[in-house]
């Protein structure tokens, strides 16, 4: 398995600006990818096991999970 930093310069595109989320379980890389890859329903119910939202912070436009 990479290290994780160089994990990261693969992850991210010039528009992501490099920035590379990625979601362990139990010691495991789940997922990787951009926030905005992450941060969506399918891919935390996948993370979490659960049914998930996501919504726009209404300030920063920032995604926020919910449990639905």
């Amino acid at each position: 398995m990479p290290r994780l930093p160089s994990m990261s310069k693969r992850c991210g595109s010039p528009s992501a600006s490099g920035r590379c989320s990625i979601a362990l379980k139990d010691g495991r890389l789940l997922t990787r990818g951009t926030p905005d890859q992450i941060m969506q329903g399918d891919v935390l119910k996948g993370i979490f096991g659960v049914e998930m939202g996501v919504f726009a912070h209404p300030v920063t436009g920032q995604p926020i999970g919910y449990v639905q």
